[in-house]
């Protein structure tokens, strides 16, 4: 049932580091993707002034709850059913707990690029003006090869998951924008990764 991702213990604390800076004012964080459900206790301790709401697919909803309960925290939540691939996912439960930050690592290159537009465009129904959308994970920017690294893990998700992908940064930001969003900051991040955020205007 308690899932465990190796990758989350190299990742944690650069991504901590960006969000006690991009969450300052910020008070209800929605994760989307969150997996075997590290990340929400990991960050629920570490950023006390956030209300973090874990979600993902019923597959993973076990596991968050049962890190949930191993690593209690007053401020996380019981995780939510979203799946990005039903459009409708920002009307139902999502909606009820109104974020103004929303969190999304590792998510945009192993969901099909269909719920990378329903996440976008959930988003920014969810999300009054002044609200973020951030993001972390492999990505790929105009104008620059990806790294040997990332091209590599490109075709290895393209081989064994369906639709996923290292995804174009500036096709990302003009969807963003077409749902009124601008560009945010961007940083790189080790082992070839990116964090940046979307902000609501």
């Amino acid at each position: 049932m308690k899932r465990y991702s190796p990758a989350f213990e190299r990742n944690r604390d650069p991504v901590l580091q960006l969000l006690q800076n991009w969450t300052q004012g910020y008070h209800r964080v929605l994760e989307i993707g969150s997996g075997p459900g590290q990340h929400a206790c990991y960050f629920a301790e570490h950023l006390p002034h956030l209300v973090w709401q874990p979600s993902d697919v019923e597959e993973y909803l076990p596991s968050i709850e049962q890190w949930r309960e191993d690593e209690w925290q007053s401020n996380l939540k019981t995780p939510l059913h979203v799946n990005l691939l039903d459009a409708s996912w920002s009307q139902g439960s999502a909606r009820g707990f109104s974020p103004d930050f929303i969190f999304a690592m590792n998510v945009a290159h192993i969901v099909c690029y269909e719920g990378v537009v329903s996440l976008v465009e959930g988003a920014g129904g969810l999300l009054k003006p002044g609200g973020r959308l951030f993001f972390y994970g492999p990505w790929q920017i105009k104008g620059t090869a990806l790294e040997p690294s990332n091209a590599q893990f490109d075709e290895r998700l393209k081989a064994t998951i369906p639709g996923a992908g290292i995804r174009e940064y500036d096709a990302v930001l003009e969807l963003a924008q077409e749902q009124g969003f601008k560009a945010g900051e961007m940083v790189r991040m080790p082992a070839n990764n990116c964090s940046f955020y979307l902000e609501k205007v």
